[in-house]
């Protein structure tokens, strides 16, 4: 991958006017919280495994992470993908597992999982992936708490038939209104109110509020 295509952690911040905040809250905002696709080109030991378990060591209940993978292997070239990480401070990433050209790898020492230590400057983002995150509000993003299904849908719909033109021969909005919902969302069942609600929101009046100023 180009450097080009590539945003690293301080260009984001300065990216996202985040200047004011210390670089690991960014980090563990960007990744688990926004959860961003976090990237890292460092050539790192690892072994092929799916994933790992919590095993007990003694009587008290002490578990450790075990890992049934195959022997621990370099693993080299770039654009390795975070799939479990913990950031420790404004320098460090303990990396835990991650996927390579669709292989899945932890870190490991012997049997046991050991994490792979990276620092801020390491990881990245991919150029394309954070520029639509960037675009995309709250209200519009699907793993957002703020995100709004129906106003998405709204949105959608406005683009479609306002901008897009969709079935612009047919004079009957509201039709098209339904006719689009039908075929974006097959699955999905509208009722007259839902159809009603998302029409006057794209700014459509409806045949029923036309029958009223009649």
């Amino acid at each position: 991958m180009k450097l080009s295509d590539k945003i690293f952690v301080l260009e984001a911040i300065k990216l996202l006017d985040m200047q004011n905040k210390p670089i690991d809250h960014v980090i563990h905002s960007l990744m688990h919280e926004e959860n961003l696709n976090t990237y890292f080109d460092v050539n790192v030991y690892a072994t092929k495994a799916t994933g790992y378990e919590m095993r007990p060591i003694n009587q008290d209940g002490d578990e450790t992470p075990f890992i049934g993978g195959s022997p621990t292997t370099l693993i080299q070239g770039s654009v390795k993908k975070i799939l479990e990480a913990d950031v420790a401070n404004e320098n460090e990433i303990y990396v835990l597992r991650f996927e390579h050209e669709g292989t899945l790898y932890c870190g490991a020492d012997g049997s046991d999982l050991k994490e792979i230590i990276l620092r801020s400057s390491d990881i990245y983002f991919k150029k394309s992936e954070f520029d639509s995150y960037q675009d995309v509000p709250a209200y519009l993003d699907k793993n957002h708490d703020c995100y709004a299904p129906e106003l998405d849908l709204a949105i959608q719909l406005h683009q479609a038939i306002f901008i897009d033109g969709y079935k612009s021969h047919d004079s009957n909005r509201e039709a098209r209104v339904r006719s689009w919902l039908k075929r974006q969302c097959p699955d999905e069942k509208f009722s007259n109110f839902a159809i009603e609600r998302l029409s006057t929101v794209i700014g459509i009046e409806t045949q029923k509020k036309k029958e009223k100023t009649t």
